[in-house]
């Protein structure tokens, strides 16, 4: 079908289709309806009602949203997940959503334009669009999603729905790992109300962030590990890594990479221990100390790729290219993050 400019013809074309591209389209139609609820908010949202029917709406479309685009193997939890959501929202009551003729044009005209995103198969291209192709006829909706982002909130407890629901409407989804980890919090979280579930988030997003920083730095590591294999650099044929400075810093190395494997065990286990955390954090914050002792800058001048290296000593390896003091610090400093979610 070349195009889809009705109703009918796309039911008749989402029969042909994965049923992930049905879950995203449905996904993309209840956030633009989400507004509807956020209209119910004011600033003392999070001791009314309206803000468990809000925490609901919200995620009940997060998770349809991860359904069409999570991995197979996480799609069982998934769907238990939706219908817990799907229990909780009507216990609380359906949501009204009357629109007026010029809105239902532009949710049609948006749900087509999906509809042509999804044509190579992939759900996750018809998230990356705008939610209102053509906003003209969806003012309303957008002035109610305007006001809820404007209303004070001085506990922070729909700090992450603002933010996640503005990468919706632009196009630009929050990373997807990182929202299955929230469509996958225990319901009596969910149950117990909205600031114990910004609670919750809040420590995901700190072990989310913390779990990249360590990711970015290892490959740092392992790029440096290839060139110091080379047979043109050290002990493979080049000029020697065992004079100092060139001794110390493999000695951070390896130590480094101790670090980061015992960090990663760490919060993998269901109750981190603040004392190894805050061992680690100091341990990473001294050895970016030393490694910027050893690259002749300090942490407050950024290190640009080529620009120092540790002498002749090392053959000329230019450390900068590989690891940056400033991303171990960023570990340090993701762990700190983390501690403070920690019960």
């Amino acid at each position: 079908m070349d195009k889809i400019v009705d109703l009918d013809q796309l039911e008749t074309w989402l029969q042909t289709q994965d049923v992930r591209i049905s879950r995203a389209i449905a996904a993309r139609a209840s956030l633009r309806s989400l507004p509807t609820l956020m209209a119910v908010s004011d600033q003392i949202i999070n001791k009314t009602a309206g803000a468990e029917l809000l925490l609901a709406g919200l995620r009940a479309t997060l998770i349809s949203g991860v359904a069409s685009t999570c991995p197979t193997p996480d799609m069982k939890r998934i769907e238990a997940a939706a219908r817990s959501a799907a229990l909780s929202s009507a216990a609380r009551s359906a949501r009204s959503a009357a629109r007026s003729a010029a809105a239902n044009a532009a949710a049609n005209a948006a749900v087509f334009s999906d509809a042509k995103a999804a044509k190579n198969g992939d759900p996750h291209q018809i998230f990356t669009g705008a939610l209102w192709p053509r906003p003209q006829g969806a003012e309303n909706l957008l002035t109610m999603w305007e006001t809820f982002a404007a209303l004070h909130d001085p506990t922070g407890i729909w700090t992450f729905w603002r933010d996640w629901y503005r990468g919706m409407l632009t196009g630009a989804p929050m990373d997807w790992d990182l929202q299955l980890q929230v469509a996958l919090i225990k319901d009596e979280i969910w149950e117990a109300g909205p600031e114990d579930v910004a609670k919750e988030i809040e420590r995901i997003q700190a072990k989310f962030e913390l779990e990249q920083e360590v990711k970015r730095l290892k490959e740092e590591l392992t790029a440096l590990k290839q060139a110091t294999s080379s047979p043109l650099i050290g002990d493979n044929g080049g000029p020697p890594l065992d004079a100092l400075p060139a001794k110390a810093f493999k000695k951070d190395i390896l130590l480094l990479w101790d670090d980061l494997d015992t960090l990663e065990a760490e919060i993998a286990t269901p109750a981190p221990s603040p004392a190894i955390l805050k061992r680690i954090a100091k341990s990473l914050s001294e050895i970016a100390m030393r490694i910027a002792a050893y690259c002749g800058a300090t942490l407050d001048v950024a290190i640009k790729a080529g620009a120092k290296t540790i002498g002749a000593a090392t053959g000329g390896l230019v450390v900068a290219d590989y690891v940056q003091p400033e991303t171990i610090q960023a570990a340090a400093q993701a762990i700190t993050k983390f501690l403070a979610t920690l019960p």
